[in-house]
């Protein structure tokens, strides 16, 4: 007897091929099963501050990758840090590629970190900070060119992306 409606179940074989081919398709390049993060910054530029926090509200940023710049109005941030922390305090983002951090070293000085977020940077590749005050004196500014750089794999060795990361330190604190 033959109900309406009824199919016949589907053969074990049937979902096993399903099943395999489901996970070849979740499979990186080279046949691993691959997560999907992505690179996080990649070149970083770090530097004591001579301002207070209400003197850097009203100052200005520049970092450069190269020929391409991108710019940030530091009255975006938000409280003052507190005194003897080491601490993200606020991340601004001009354009895509720019993140802005300052914190405070233990002896209560600030510290700001610039950084760009693109993965395509080489070796021989030139970054620079300047930060303007109020009245468009440079008190900060750095130039520094890429010579090395640490590489990693967010997802596996075997798996893209490759990312290449960096930070030029000058801070003092």
């Amino acid at each position: 007897m033959k109900i309406r409606g009824a199919r016949a179940p589907i053969p074990t074989a049937t979902l096993a091929t399903v099943a395999l081919a489901v996970f070849a398709f979740a499979l990186g390049p080279t046949g691993c099963a691959c997560a999907v993060d992505g690179c996080g910054l990649s070149v970083s530029i770090a530097a004591d501050l001579p301002l207070t926090f209400d003197e850097l509200k009203q100052a200005h940023l520049t970092m450069c990758h190269n020929a391409t710049c991108a710019s940030v109005d530091l009255s975006q941030l938000g409280e003052a840090p507190v005194a003897g922390t080491d601490v993200v305090v606020g991340s601004l983002s001009s354009l895509s590629s720019l993140f802005v951090t300052v914190g405070v070293a233990s002896d209560g000085s600030l510290w700001l970190q610039a950084s760009w977020s693109e993965t395509s940077f080489a070796v021989g590749d030139v970054f620079s900070l300047t930060v303007d005050d109020v009245s468009g004196q440079a008190v900060i500014s750095e130039m520094d060119t890429v010579t090395t750089y640490h590489v990693y794999h967010p997802n596996g060795d075997r798996c893209p992306p490759v990312c290449r990361q960096w930070t030029f330190d000058h801070r003092t604190h």
